[in-house]
């Protein structure tokens, strides 16, 4: 019902942006039915199927779990008030998704649909956004189309506005801050210029809460783009001086929690705040300065590494991207390297600066942190937008503008068939997905009282129990007061809450006479049965049900 009510809405924004001009010209009609079927194959591919084409991610599980308990309880899983970073796993999760689906959680429960709706809408937003910001600045029609279509319908976007994991809110965020940019370019009056400038500003300020292995890149970012605003923008040190202290009045709580778990290592309760004290940082594992290698050559080698993942389209992770096209479609890279070409014979454009900055910021994150999609999701924008500029210029006449989209669309054919089709399993029950059947059999357990086993076949048994929880919630006050004490870690291992077992392999010995257990299909139950004659099997599609 909501996925119709959106739509809906879209479509009418849609239909009033079509009828708003009168008496057009063949030409402006052609443009504003293509810029009509852009905006909904945009809208489309972000919402399909959304609450049930993937799997449920542990990250978007953990997430999940810790927006709920906020909701309801006013702390987070475990038991902290109003934290700045959450604890989550052990070694942490971002804040700012999480606590923006508060609401959506609040009113409609937690489900896959209301934890994923708030990526999706801001995703639909800053997309439309970017299109209105392109028609402000009243590019050419081709330009606007071009650039709308590689930015917008590139799996570097698409794909992360899809899965709720809290970190692909981050390229959003970046979208915001370009359309912001354009609309603050183009603006006649210093005083709209400067209203478009502090939204900037607040956008950088919150992107911290965003995502923190970025914080090398939003450094960088910040430096730059100040030290080019007053050359270029306002010639103003008082403007600059007061956007330093509005990143630190927003900022300061991580500046806090960075010293929390780097010096201190003492969790501190701040202005109310509490700057969370993790277990173990997942930095001592992304870090390449950790690996023992002598610098000089972990960044050369950690260099190789990123553009041998751009350029081969596969970190390893499918929830990132398809192999063979990951966040840019095949060959498209090679126009960003183009558009990058043409901006240095040109540099007076101060849009193309401003981009250009954005990539080169990303230089830290390219040295020091070890290479995969969502460690890189800073450069997706920036690539994209290179992308676009090398295609302007390489294919210039209408002839050849036909022929590209030929070819852009065939690769969006392909990319959105393989995501639907080839990878639909992979995706709903990977190697850190778990289908929505399991969801439904947890319910169907936890009404019982009888002791439950939950036989993941790997190593994902230890996280599973925020699948567990994610179906049936349970007040995190009542969690902590049920589970074993564990050592903490970076992931911390729950292998058992409650009258839940979590095991990689059937169990020799169980609790009692009648238990309930639940079975990834990858684990060969025939034996097991032959023994257990009493118990009756329920054949899933990705798990087997178990019980007396």
């Amino acid at each position: 019902m909501i996925y119709i009510i959106v739509c809906f809405s879209l479509f009418l924004g849609l239909v009033y942006f079509l009828l708003t001009y009168k008496n057009p010209s063949k030409q402006e009609i052609y443009f504003r039915l293509a810029l009509a079927g852009v905006v909904i194959l945009v809208i489309f591919v972000r919402t399909y199927r959304i609450d049930s084409l993937q799997g449920l991610d542990l990250d978007e599980a953990m997430g999940g779990i810790n927006s709920w308990s906020i909701a309801n309880y006013g702390v987070d899983f475990h038991l902290v008030h109003n934290p700045v970073y959450l604890y989550a796993w052990g070694s942490g999760m971002n804040i700012l998704y999480p606590l923006l689906t508060v609401p959506f959680v609040k009113v409609l429960g937690l489900s896959v649909l209301s934890y994923r709706l708030p990526m999706v809408l801001l995703s639909i937003a800053s997309s439309l956004l970017l299109i209105i910001s392109f028609l402000y600045a009243k590019f050419s029609y081709r330009k606007v189309l071009i650039y709308s279509i590689i930015i917008l319908l590139s799996p570097g976007l698409i794909i992360p506005s899809r899965w709720a994991v809290e970190s692909n809110i981050f390229p959003i965020l970046l979208t915001f801050i370009l359309s912001f940019f354009i609309f603050l370019l183009y603006a006649q009056s210093r005083k709209v210029k400067e209203i478009w400038y502090w939204l900037i500003i607040f956008t950088l300020s919150i992107s911290a809460y965003a995502y923190s292995n970025n914080w090398l890149f939003l450094f960088a970012f910040v430096l730059l783009f100040f030290i080019w605003s007053y050359r270029k923008l306002f010639h103003s040190i008082k403007i600059i001086l007061l956007s330093l202290i509005t990143l630190f009045f927003i900022d300061w709580p991580l500046i806090a929690f960075i010293y929390v778990n780097y010096v201190s290592h003492k969790q501190l309760t701040i202005c109310g705040m509490t700057i969370t004290k993790l277990a173990e940082s997942r930095g001592n594992s992304q870090f390449i300065i950790q690996s023992g290698k002598p610098i000089l050559e972990s960044i050369a080698y950690n260099i190789f590494e990123t553009f041998k993942v751009l350029i081969q389209g596969n970190d390893g992770l499918l929830k990132n991207g398809l192999p063979g096209i990951g966040l840019f479609y095949p060959l498209m890279v090679s126009f960003a390297i183009i558009g990058i070409i043409y901006f240095f014979e040109d540099s007076k454009n101060m849009l193309d600066q401003f981009m250009f900055i954005m990539l080169v910021s990303n230089i830290f994150t390219v040295m020091l942190i070890s290479p995969n999609f969502t460690h890189l999701n800073a450069l997706i924008l920036p690539i994209l937008y290179f992308e676009s500029k090398g295609v302007m210029s390489v294919f210039s006449s209408p002839f050849a503008i036909r022929i590209f989209l030929m070819f852009f669309f065939a690769l969006f054919s392909v990319f959105s068939y393989e995501y639907v089709h080839i990878y639909h399993s992979q995706l709903v029950n990977g190697n850190h997905e778990s289908p929505l059947e399991l969801q439904k059999m947890i319910r169907k357990a936890n009404s019982s009282n009888r002791p439950i086993y939950l036989v993941t076949g790997d190593e994902t048994y230890t996280g599973i129990y925020t699948v567990v929880l994610f179906a049936k919630p349970m007040s995190p006050y009542e969690f902590n007061s049920k589970t074993v004490n564990v050592s903490p870690a970076a992931f911390t291992p729950y292998t058992t809450f409650g009258k839940y077992s979590f095991v990689k392999d059937l169990p020799q010995v169980m609790k009692g006479d009648s238990n309930i257990l639940i079975v990834k299909r990858t684990v060969n139950v025939n034996k097991f049965m032959k023994e257990h004659k009493d118990y009756h099997l329920y054949r899933g599609q990705y798990y087997d049900y178990i019980e007396k």
